[in-house]
This record gives C-alpha cells, sequence and structure tokens, in this order.
C-alpha cells in the first residue's frame, strides 16, 4: 500500500504552494532564480499533521506522497523534495532519496519505503527549493509509521455470536444489520491496517447475505475486502448462518493462512398470545374478546414489531389488524379455531386456541316447582337452549344460583361444569315455608318456587336438665323443689330417625304444683310452685297423637344448717344467650348435708367478663359479647360461700357454644425430627345453624417462633441447643367463642391443674402464679373454657405455685412443685367453695 494513499485531500492541499517559474527552480532552461511565496492558508489547511499513524508489517513495500505544487495564481511548478527516516532500523528509505514533485514525468516523484523490524518510525520529506511560506518557513511533509511483525492473528470485531433481525427492506431497521471488522495483528500484538485484503463469506446457508448499503448493488454471500473496510450484511430469514474472515493471498507474497468466525442468528424468538377481556376462554356468537402480544426475540429483548392477526376458521370467528376476534358463527360442540399472530420481522407466530359456542337464549328449571320436606334434599337441573330451543351441551360459564326470597327456608350448594350439558343444584329444607329459587346466565334468567313442607314425627322423647347436667327421663317421675327449676326438652323424630324441628305443646295436669314456660322450640323451663304432683305431656304439633309424658313430685324446700355453697340452676339450663338475649339463674344456699341452708337470707350475683354478659341482683343475665364467663353467687353475709354457672353467649347465626381442641397439649423435644403438632377443633352448637368457620392463632413465649396454618398445624423451626425452649397457647376461634391447647419444645416443661367449684360446675376468673422457688420473674397463666389451667415454657426445677379465684379470699398454694424437661406437672386442686 502507498503509506500516503489514503490522504488524497493532503496533496490538493499541498498544491496550492506558490509554484515557481521552472527556470528559478533550476529545472532545465531556467536562467533566473528568485523565491516565489507560497498561498499559507490553502497550504496549511492540507497537511497531514505530524501525528497521523500508518500500521504495516515487515516485508510490505511503502510508498511516499506525490506532492504538485501549484502558485497562488494556480500555475504548476516543479519543486524538489528531500526525504528522510527517523529511525532507519525500524523502516528505510530504499530511493530515491530526492524526488522532483509537481513535474511532468512521475518516475521520480515519491519515495519507496521499506518496513524491517517492529517499531515506530517518522517520515518526513521537506521541499528543498526556493519556496517558502509568507512567515518564512519550511515546507514539510511528516507521518508516523507503525511497523509490527508478519501477520500472526485474525479476528472478527465483535467476536460475540450475533442476534439479527430480518430485514424488512435494504435500508429498514438497523437491528438487521451488522458491520463486522477484522482486527490483524503481529505476534507480540501489534495492528496491521494496510496493504492486505480479506475474504468475507457466509456459511450454512442464506439466512443473512452481504449488501452494498450505499448502491444496494448486489447481494451475495462471499465479498473481498481491503483490510481496513468493513462489509454490510442484512438478516434475510430466520436461520444460523457462520461469518468468516480469511486473509486472501497476494500475488508474489507469501501471506499466512489465517481467519476467523463468528456466528450470526437470525429472526426467531417467541410470541405469547393473550387476551385483555375478562373471563377469556370460550366465546358465543356474538361476542368480541381483544387479544395482544409479548413479543420477545432470540435474545430476550422485549420489542414490538409489526404483527399479523389471522383466524384459522374466517366463517367461525374473524379477527382485525388490532387482534379483536369476533365470533359469528358456532362450531360444532367441542371444536376451536386457533388465533394466529405473525410477526414477519422476526419469522415467528403466536397462537391462541378459542372455542366458539351456541348463544344461550333461555333456561329451564326441572323441577319446577319444587317442593321437598324440612330436612330433605332435591336436585334441581338447570338446561341451557338456543334461539331455537335447542339444547345447548356446551356453554362457556356456570349459571348463578340464588334463592331470592325464603333464604332461611331452604339451602343449596351448585354442582356442575361448562362441560356437561347440565347444571346442578341440591336444595335443603330448613324450615316450612315458601321460597323461589332464582338462576342467572349473563342476562338470562329462570325462576321455581320451592314449598318447604314440615316433617311428620313418629316418635317423641324427653330429656330433663338440673344444675347443669342434663339426662334422659326414664324413670316415671321426677323431683322438684319448691322454687326450683327444670329444663324439659322434647326431641321429635320422623320415621327415618331424622329429627323433626317443630313446635311442641307442654301441658301440666293438674296445673298447680308446677309453673311451664316454654323458652325455644322444643324446650320449657318448669318451675317448682306448691307442692304436689302433676303429669306434663309434651305433644308433636304435626302429628299430636305423638306424645310423651314426665311425673313431676315437688316437694316442700328443706331447711338446713349454715351455707357451704350455693348451688345454682338456670333458664334455660344451657345457660346460653345470643347477644341481647337473657338467662334466668337461681341460686340456693346449700348445707353440708345439700338441703337449703338456713343462713344465707340474700344472695349477691356477678359475672367474671363484662364484656360478655352482666347480671342483675336478681340472677337475670343478659349475653352483651359474645364468648364465655362465670357467673357466681355469694351469699352477702358470707362472701367466702358462693357458688358458679356458665353463661354463653352465642352468635344467633352459627349457634356455636364451645369450641374443643384437641390435643389438649403436645410436647416437641429438641432431639425430635418432626417439628410440627397438629391440631383439630369441634364445635358445639347450642341450635341449628350455618357452619361457622375455625380461626387458629398463636400466642407465643418467646414471640415469633413458631407458625400455625389454618388447618391447625403447628410448625416450630429448627434449633438446636440449651436454648432450644419456650411455649405456645394455641387458640381456636370460631363464631365469638374460643378453646386454648399448649405446645411445650425444647427444654421446658409446664405445670397443669384443674378449676372446679364445690357442686363441680365451671369457674372464671381464676388465674395461677408460679414463681422460681430461687427467685425469678413470675409466670402467670388462665384457664380454658373447662376450667384447666396450663404454665407452659418453663425450664426445669422447682417453683412455687398459687392458685387463686376472682372475687374468692381462698387461695391454694403449692411449694417444691418439681418441672422436667418436657414433663408435665400435675397439681391436686381441691374444690373452690
Amino acid at each position: 500500500m502507498n503509506l500516503l494513499s489514503r490522504h488524497a485531500s493532503i496533496v490538493t492541499g499541498l498544491a496550492s504552494i506558490v509554484a515557481v517559474a521552472a527556470v528559478s527552480l533550476g529545472c532545465p532552461g531556467g536562467t533566473d532564480a528568485h523565491v516565489v511565496e507560497v498561498d499559507a492558508t490553502s497550504v496549511l489547511q492540507q497537511l497531514i499533521p505530524s501525528s497521523q499513524v500508518d500500521s504495516t508489517y515487515v516485508g510490505d513495500t511503502i510508498r511516499t506522497r506525490n506532492f504538485d505544487p501549484v502558485t497562488v495564481r494556480g500555475e504548476r511548478v516543479r519543486a524538489h523534495i528531500a526525504w528522510t527516516t527517523s529511525n532507519p532500523a525500524v523502516v528505510r528509505i530504499a530511493g530515491p532519496t530526492a524526488t522532483i514533485v509537481g513535474g511532468f514525468s512521475a518516475d521520480t516523484c515519491c519515495a519507496t519505503l521499506v518496513p524491517t523490524s517492529e517499531g515506530d518510525a517518522v517520515i518526513t520529506g521537506t521541499i528543498t527549493d526556493l519556496v517558502k511560506t509568507a512567515t518564512g518557513s519550511p515546507l514539510t511533509y511528516r507521518a508516523t509509521v507503525s511497523v509490527a511483525g508478519a501477520p500472526a492473528a485474525l479476528k472478527i470485531s465483535p467476536s460475540a455470536s450475533q442476534v439479527m433481525q430480518i430485514a424488512e427492506s435494504p435500508f429498514s431497521n438497523l437491528g438487521a444489520q451488522f458491520r463486522p471488522r477484522a482486527q490483524l495483528t503481529s505476534a507480540s500484538g501489534r495492528a496491521i491496517t494496510s496493504n492486505l485484503r480479506v475474504r468475507w463469506a457466509i456459511l450454512d446457508g442464506d439466512a443473512a447475505q452481504f449488501r452494498d448499503v450505499l448502491t444496494s448493488s448486489f447481494l451475495s454471500s462471499s465479498v473481498v475486502l481491503p483490510l481496513d473496510s468493513f462489509p454490510t450484511i442484512f438478516g434475510m430469514k430466520p436461520g444460523v448462518v457462520r461469518l468468516t474472515a480469511t486473509l486472501e493471498p497476494q500475488a508474489g507474497r507469501t501471506v499466512p493462512a489465517l481467519s476467523a468466525v463468528v456466528q450470526l442468528t437470525v429472526g426467531g424468538g417467541q410470541v405469547v398470545v393473550s387476551s385483555t377481556t375478562p373471563q377469556f376462554g370460550d366465546m358465543e356468537i356474538g361476542d368480541s374478546q381483544q387479544f395482544t402480544t409479548q413479543i420477545k426475540d432470540i435474545g430476550g429483548t422485549t420489542i414490538t414489531p409489526l404483527v399479523l392477526w389471522t383466524s384459522s376458521r374466517p366463517s367461525i370467528a374473524t379477527t382485525d389488524q388490532t387482534g379483536k376476534l369476533t365470533a359469528i358463527s358456532a362450531a360444532p360442540d367441542g371444536d376451536t379455531l386457533t388465533l394466529v399472530a405473525s410477526v414477519p420481522l422476526l419469522g415467528i407466530t403466536g397462537r391462541q386456541t378459542v372455542r366458539v359456542l351456541r348463544k344461550v337464549a333461555t333456561l329451564t328449571l326441572s323441577p319446577s316447582p319444587v317442593t321437598l320436606g324440612v330436612g330433605g334434599f332435591r336436585v334441581v337441573t338447570a338446561r341451557f337452549l338456543d334461539g331455537g330451543g335447542n339444547l345447548i351441551t356446551r356453554h362457556k360459564a356456570l349459571p348463578t344460583w340464588a334463592i331470592s326470597s325464603g333464604a332461611d327456608v331452604v339451602s343449596f350448594y351448585t354442582e356442575g361444569s361448562s362441560t356437561p350439558p347440565d347444571s346442578l343444584a341440591v336444595l335443603q329444607g330448613t324450615k316450612a315455608g315458601t321460597a323461589t329459587l332464582r338462576v342467572t346466565y349473563g342476562a338470562v334468567v329462570a325462576t321455581a318456587p320451592v314449598t318447604v313442607t314440615p316433617p311428620a314425627a313418629s316418635t317423641l322423647s324427653l330429656t330433663v336438665t338440673v344444675g347443669g347436667t342434663t339426662r334422659t327421663v326414664s324413670s316415671a317421675t321426677e323431683a322438684l323443689l319448691v322454687g326450683s327449676a327444670l329444663t324439659l326438652t322434647g326431641t321429635a323424630k320422623d320415621a327415618n330417625g331424622a329429627i323433626v324441628i317443630e313446635p311442641l305443646t307442654f301441658a301440666a295436669a293438674p296445673a298447680a304444683p308446677v309453673t311451664v314456660t316454654p323458652t325455644t322450640v322444643g324446650v320449657a323451663t318448669v318451675t317448682g310452685a306448691a307442692p304436689g304432683t302433676t303429669t306434663i305431656t309434651v305433644s308433636s304439633s304435626s302429628d299430636p297423637t305423638v306424645r310423651a309424658t314426665v311425673t313431676i313430685v315437688v316437694s316442700p324446700v328443706p331447711t338446713g344448717g349454715p351455707a357451704v355453697r350455693v348451688a345454682i340452676t338456670s333458664t334455660p339450663g344451657t345457660g346460653i344467650a345470643s347477644v341481647g338475649g337473657t338467662v334466668q339463674y337461681v341460686g340456693v344456699p346449700k348445707d353440708a348435708a345439700g338441703n337449703t341452708a338456713s343462713d344465707c337470707a340474700v344472695l349477691g350475683w356477678a359475672t367474671d367478663r363484662s364484656a360478655v354478659g352482666g347480671i342483675t341482683s336478681g340472677g337475670l343475665a343478659s349475653g352483651s359479647g359474645l364468648g364465655t364467663t362465670a357467673v357466681r353467687a355469694f351469699c352477702t353475709d358470707n362472701g367466702a360461700v358462693s357458688g358458679s354457672a356458665r353463661l354463653v353467649v352465642v352468635d344467633g347465626t352459627f349457634g356455636v357454644s364451645q369450641v374443643n381442641i384437641t390435643p389438649r397439649f403436645f410436647y416437641v423435644p429438641a432431639s425430635t425430627l418432626s417439628r410440627t403438632a397438629q391440631f383439630s377443633a369441634t364445635l358445639v352448637q347450642s341450635a341449628p345453624g350455618l357452619p361457622s368457620p375455625i380461626v387458629w392463632s398463636l400466642v407465643q413465649t418467646p414471640v415469633s417462633v413458631a407458625t400455625i396454618d389454618q388447618t391447625g398445624k403447628v410448625t416450630i423451626p429448627p434449633s438446636t441447643g440449651a436454648s432450644f425452649a419456650g411455649s405456645v397457647r394455641v387458640v381456636a376461634t370460631s363464631a365469638g367463642q374460643s378453646d386454648t391447647s399448649w405446645v411445650t419444645y425444647g427444654a421446658a416443661g409446664s405445670i397443669t391443674g384443674r378449676l372446679v367449684s364445690t357442686s363441680g360446675t365451671y369457674l372464671g376468673g381464676a388465674t395461677a402464679r408460679v414463681t422460681p422457688t430461687g427467685g425469678g420473674a413470675d409466670v402467670k397463666a388462665g384457664v380454658n373454657n373447662e376450667g384447666i389451667v396450663y404454665v407452659t415454657g418453663l425450664a426445669p426445677g422447682s417453683y412455687t405455685v398459687e392458685v387463686q379465684l376472682q372475687g374468692n379470699p381462698v387461695t391454694q398454694n403449692f411449694a417444691g412443685v418439681i418441672v422436667t424437661t418436657g414433663g408435665t406437672t400435675l397439681l391436686s386442686l381441691t374444690p373452690f367453695p
């Protein structure tokens, strides 16, 4: 390569030197010599700075520039130039060292340079004639030559695999173009940029091709270009090819066989088609759904190219070029069409399957009307019909079932899917009355009247509740004191043994000995009014011939010695009320023999949890909030003589009166591989009601160690060492009622006991305080709904325990209570008076 051939503008610039006449420059035929002034502005603009670098290699041949000086008048003159090298060991001047430029012969216009070793050299050309600039400075040309060793390595830059798009036209998206460079270096890493050519080739197919971006004149898979030039490659269609660069052989010169390769990937990627319309899936005739795409090229970059939308079955559903699909006719049941999103830029497609169904015009319900008995079941079927009254075997959604009136008369649950032709609902009668069943499918509505008939009773049995204890009436007589009460409950059943919920009639003959007060359905309170004997007959309202009887013997109230306790009864005997409801409590002071005491004339009443319920001085308790509280009666002249009963305030919708957790206690040793404890809870309902959900929660020591899910499964996190110890109080809550169980884990133990009154009834408002024998912080615990107290998470050792009942001066104390790892120490608690 000619060292200066890339700088043609320089020559033109130097041509602006003011010429001297041939005679004055000493050229043949000249007689007068004088200095000619140059056009400095033109020359200086065109000279190449001395920092210009050319990169060549040992064995190459370089030619200097042929200058063509002109005067300011545009006259061409001949001028002599002398050539020198700053480093002959790197670049030597092979000849001639003095040349003539601007003449009519090119024989001696340029000097020949030969690179001989690696390094840098500055080549200088100085005009030696009587030519000067306006400032008198000499006219020179300088260029730095960088010499490398023989070519040793060739690579393509960038060398990483390339991802290309598909060219929509020769001048379209830049992502479809790739312009690499060939980088040639010697063994020492010096760059070589001149006098060699590179053959570029695309292998493995025509997914990409070369193109002249200026003229667009050729399209091929192989081109030969100078080393310092680069090809332009366009992506043509999806595929993977290899781009190779190879040094092209030269005549008369040994060129090493060097090559490089890089992989090109054209097109490809992913199209995800999704619907922006709610309830995507099946369509009915006339429905429209809007679809959209998310497109990524093969490199994972999200792009937004042109998308073409087509329907595989345009006779069933058509699409516009925004992706909006409109159903125009129904396919055979179960048949589908495909919505296709094509991306020409990447040569890829996305698909979405859609099913078009016949439009539902009407719904029919069978049977209609619906008749069933209380507690009975009936299946109702909803069928879908088109405008011609034909059965539709596939529909895109389920209908909505509801009881639009009489929701307390009948309940239901639904079955079915969009695949079977029918949707089903199972109705159950809850009480006698009428209701309306309403089924909705979009704008289509169907209704059916529902009648629930009361069942006929076949048998009737009686139970009696006294002092909180319920038993079946099995003897001919029941004893009752004047002023005392019992609860009489009748249970009617049909011929299949199912309970019939219906009003019952209570009649006493003779009536004088007792007062009968019906409370709820099938329940009455019988209070002793005067000594005597009476028979109470309980009859079914659905069949008055179905009846049961019990004989009540009412005795006078005996008098006795000093009071030791107060016996409490309630009406109703269950002690259960809804919020705002009431329960009447009656207290009778008893002596040690169980007779009515003589020294307790007036009773005081109190509840332990006023947020749950309060009580008047006459023993009438009222429910104020969901939960359980103790009702206590005590002699006002001797507060130590007392008794207790339980008041449960329930949610009338659910009727939950008690929650019971199983197991009561669980221990997780430090060495176990299993760190879970599974608990379950059962509900006691005071009356039939809807199922109530159970919510599980934890109270922990230390805090935030264990977790619990809503199946009652407690998980203790893995831990080792002596520090792995603690306790968890597990609480199950439903409809305002709750119960408690405990988990102790690791190096910890517990203390437990049960608190009852002398009458064996529930005690509320009790606490246990546990203090380490050697000193330390107290630990306190309350009781659960069975009067059970647990003090858990205790370190092994000796403790002092104090148990106290709220409002009761009597305490029970225990010293030297030993707690062991994983053990539960039982306290022998005596009944509180």
